[in-house]
């Protein structure tokens, strides 16, 4: 609403039978309060904390909030209200309270966002404001038991937001927030006006969290193919890989994968990145020359061909090329800490918990087995290696969740042999 021409955006908008979302902090509403009743259909506002005097954001700003909802009470023909809040260590407190406030005006949606460290100021404070996704979750379900009869509450991961908008700037860039689970920035795809542009968007969207928001957000219903269905196309043909290849690898990659998916689903990872990555991962074993897999020139070699087995694949089933160019990109080096390249798995949340998941595997029946007799080592011996591998000083575990699988397999194993 800072530009001199917005009511005239509004109305171009409204004449080509767009449905207008705007999302503003509110300061200037009343300038536009009767174009927007009009035109507008949804009105995103919003306010973290009961009261203006707690608010991280401007004052005034979060005093015009509520003066806008008492305004909306008494009007008939208005935009649907929507209120976001994004929750942080300082605001975690308060939703309950929040939620009692928010019961006096006829507000349509509360949607509640885990706070993301994107921007200056945020990634600033991100130790005074960040909270967990595991007391988030708790926090948030407490307020959907008590309230979701009485407003349709929606509730916002962090990961639920990766790769998933289309947004523009003033000057017509169009970029997308992403975020690895430990750093959020804005990718630049282009310009709008770009004849392409839709096309690239489409390439970097997660189809997943795109559709899912749209779908919570404005209770609308949307048309996708089953993402399960692509990852039994892409796991479908994998498996002519496996059965060529090492004499262990297909078991492995089974217990790689279930465990992957378990483990997409706690840590909140994007599964069109990752399970395609761990699916293919070692597809390359079959022009790998038949050695012990701790074979430097066996290593490389598997991930130079798996790289390029897996874009095979992925362009066959026309999986989105920004996706198969990352996925590659893992597959290529996901064995480097092999080659004493350990820094890949320190800063890429999706590289440090495959090769969580790659080392507990040793645990795993068949590929324990199976490193016994390429180790030449007894059951007490194979514990001792896994306990003072140099994995846990080089490439710690990334996530609490396989840092307790790897536990959990440990002391199963331990006692097994204890009898």
């Amino acid at each position: 609403m800072l530009r001199q021409d917005f009511s005239q955006i509004i109305c171009q908008l409204k004449k080509h039978r767009f449905k207008i979302f705007l999302d503003t902090n509110g300061i200037f509403f009343f300038n536009y309060k009767s174009l927007i009743n009009k035109k507008v259909a949804v009105l995103g506002l919003p306010l973290d904390f009961p009261d203006s005097k707690r608010t991280f954001r401007n004052e005034k700003q979060a005093e015009n909030v509520i003066k806008i909802l008492k305004y909306c009470q008494k009007i008939k023909n208005k935009p649907k209200i929507k209120i976001g809040t994004v929750v942080t260590k300082k605001n975690i407190n308060y939703l309950n309270e929040l939620a009692s406030k928010l019961l006096k005006y006829k507000i349509d949606t509360w949607k509640i966002y885990q706070f993301i460290p994107i921007g200056r100021n945020a990634s600033r404070n991100r130790k005074k404001l960040e909270v967990s996704t595991k007391l988030f979750l708790r926090e948030t379900s407490k307020i959907k038991n008590k309230y979701a009869k009485l407003i349709n509450i929606v509730v916002s991961k962090r990961n639920d937001r990766a790769r998933a908008y289309f947004m523009l700037d003033p000057d017509g860039k169009v970029i997308m927030p992403i975020d690895n689970g430990q750093y959020c920035q804005n990718l630049n795809v282009g310009s709008v006006f770009d004849k392409n542009i839709i096309k690239h968007w489409r390439n970097k969207v997660s189809e997943v969290n795109y559709l899912g928001n749209s779908e919570s957000t404005f209770r609308i219903k949307t048309s996708r193919l089953p993402i399960e269905e692509i990852y039994n196309k892409i796991w479908f043909k994998a498996k002519d890989y496996y059965k060529k290849g090492q004499f262990y690898t297909k078991d492995h990659a089974n217990w790689m994968n279930r465990e992957a998916i378990e483990l997409a689903k706690k840590e909140y990872f994007d599964p069109s990145i990752f399970l395609p990555f761990v699916f293919l991962h070692d597809i390359g074993y079959i022009k790998s020359p038949r050695r012990s897999p701790f074979n430097k020139e066996s290593r490389l070699t598997h991930m130079l061909y798996g790289a390029k087995y897996a874009r095979d694949i992925l362009k066959k089933i026309k999986y989105p090329k920004e996706k198969i160019k990352e996925i590659i990109t893992y597959i290529s080096v996901h064995d480097d800490w092999a080659l004493d390249n350990h820094s890949p798995y320190r800063y890429n949340i999706f590289l440090g918990a495959f090769n969580d998941l790659d080392f507990i595997s040793m645990f795993a029946p068949q590929d324990f087995e199976a490193m016994k007799k390429i180790l030449n080592k007894s059951d007490k011996q194979m514990i001792k290696f896994m306990q003072n591998n140099e994995k846990i000083k080089n490439r710690p575990f990334v996530t609490k969740t396989t840092e307790n699988l790897f536990k959990k397999y440990l002391t199963t194993k331990q006692m097994e042999i204890a009898g």
